[in-house]
């Protein structure tokens, strides 16, 4: 039971408020969380009150104090097989419904206030609700908190109307030339982003600037001790096997399967969100045939001549203009994961901003970095020139290991600060906190604003004010003397609401004798 005291000269009292009352905790809290970017991911082993549940029956809200209503936000929930991999279109998942490695994913930005009332659908009063609680621990001194609530229900219908991000598929079935989209809550285009044959990205517009492409292409370059094989790229070396698809409302999964040098399948995840692309993820380097060793690694963005005239900014190196001309000081230095590093290339054409881990594998890791549109490069892709192509560079006598080509990239109007990339580092490095908790119908129908106490003579004074108030009876007053073991029922004060809105109470315990008591 809970226990509010409050100690006074000759008698100390506290309220009881039976189970019709929640925790102190829960009154007056509302969203302070402020991380438009975020995309939070909960697996099903948060919700085990809903294992195996049918996922059409699962729907997030956000409450919001002001009005006291809720509001079901865009969201989704992604399946994966017991081998952890997602369950795209022609797969099959082995466990039916909600479980343990299931992914629910949602905008940080899109959560609400903290709520103690229940949405008002009879169906989901019959099931638990999880409230899922949100920290975010970047300042420690001021830890900010958003909240949101999974239901379930067999009434309720998803709601459409808000789609984040959309996909075209390929216009030919044997490329990966397909086109991605993200909008803002109004629907505004925030990027467009299309591959290459081979399923790179070779297109990107920001803001729906028309006729814009900031992108020559995205690269993968390698090289080998192989005389047969001497190097590798995203068009040579790299053959287009399949791409997967997943398209929901916040996130699109696609499966990019390329096969590596004609010996490997190479599964590339790209993710994309409402204003991000993530690129790639984590590719397994294992030893090659016929005594193949990879001694380089390149993953970079090629940008076109469109981009001239933007700077490019990371922690070493400031406003390096991208012009086409040789940049022989850039400073390459980079660091290792766990540590975050970033770049940004402005200008009035937009912002990118990339975020991303440096493997330690291999024997050197730096940047890699090349502005020069003066040579024609017969070795290169795309264009084969270079402005402001920038990435990783992996060299060693033999690279085995997980190498990262995840690049997790932004996309913002013209000429930002650097300082939006330094805090989209810092929000990467101190990921918010996610806690779900399991809740009831019939606990949480009162939220409790404060409780005093007063003596006067032989009289104790009981104050306390709700705010929120449903299905509530009343409150059934309780007392005993120190040292007594047996409570004493003494009155009960019956409800005057069942809304939103502050609500006094009082009730007055009257001639008492000298003594300590309690009303726990």
């Amino acid at each position: 039971m809970n226990s509010y005291r409050c100690y006074a000269i000759l008698v100390t009292s506290c309220l009881f408020i039976t189970i019709f009352c929640a925790p102190a905790g829960l009154s007056a809290q509302v969203k302070t969380i402020d991380r438009q970017e975020d995309v939070v991911t909960v697996t099903g082993d948060a919700f085990p009150l809903f294992d195996q549940v049918p996922i059409n029956e699962l729907f997030l809200f956000a409450f919001d104090s002001t009005s006291a209503t809720f509001r079901m936000i865009p969201f989704q929930i992604d399946e994966r097989d017991t081998a952890n991999n997602f369950v795209f279109p022609d797969s099959v998942d082995q466990v039916p419904g909600f479980d343990a490695n299931d992914e629910l994913v949602f905008m940080a930005s899109d959560a609400g206030d903290r709520s103690v009332r229940w949405l008002d659908d009879e169906s989901s009063k019959q099931f638990p609700r999880y409230e899922i609680v949100l920290s975010d621990t970047l300042d420690k001194s001021s830890i900010k908190n958003a909240w949101v609530y999974l239901y379930r229900s067999t009434t309720l219908a998803p709601d459409q109307s808000t789609d984040y991000v959309q996909y075209v598929p390929s216009p030919t079935a044997d490329t990966a030339q397909d086109t991605v989209l993200g909008y803002d809550s109004a629907g505004n285009e925030n990027y467009k982003v299309a591959g290459e044959k081979e399923g790179f990205f070779g297109f990107l517009s920001i803001r729906g600037q028309a006729g814009q492409n900031l992108y020559d292409r995205e690269k993968i370059r390698g090289t080998t001790n192989s005389f047969l094989f001497p190097s590798f790229s995203e068009e040579a070396g790299f053959e287009f096997r399949n791409v997967e698809v997943i398209d929901g409302p916040v996130r699109v999964i696609r499966r990019l399967t390329l096969s590596l040098l004609g010996f490997v399948d190479a599964p590339i995840p790209f993710q994309y969100f409402r204003n991000a692309a993530v690129v790639g993820g984590t590719l397994n380097i294992e030893s090659l045939p016929l005594g193949i060793k990879i001694t380089s690694l390149r993953h970079s963005i090629d940008l076109s001549d469109q981009a001239a005239g933007m700077t490019f900014s990371n922690p070493v190196n400031s406003a390096v203009v991208i012009d086409g001309m040789a940049d022989p000081g850039v400073d390459r230095q980079v660091e290792l994961a766990p540590a975050v590093n970033w770049m940004q290339v402005t200008g009035s054409q937009g912002t990118i901003v990339s975020i991303f881990q440096v493997p330690e594998i291999g024997q050197q890791q730096q940047l890699y970095y090349k502005d020069d549109a003066q040579t024609v490069d017969d070795n290169d892709t795309g264009d084969k020139l270079s402005y402001g192509d920038a990435g990783i560079l992996i060299t060693g006598e033999n690279i085995l290991g997980e190498f990262t080509i995840a690049l997790k990239t932004f996309f913002y109007g013209p000429n930002q600060p650097t300082s939006v990339a330094e805090q989209l580092a810092a929000l990467e490095a101190n990921p918010l906190q996610v806690e779900a908790v399991a809740q009831d119908f019939q606990t949480v129908p009162v939220e409790l604003v404060s409780f005093t106490s007063s003596v006067e003579r032989n009289d104790v004074h009981l104050l306390w004010v709700t705010a929120i108030e449903v299905d509530n009876q009343g409150f059934q007053i309780e007392r005993r003397q120190s040292g007594s073991k047996a409570w004493e029922r003494i009155g009960f004060v019956k409800s005057r609401t069942s809304s939103a809105g502050v609500t006094e109470y009082e009730y007055i315990d009257r001639g008492l004798l000298p003594g300590r008591y309690e009303y726990p």
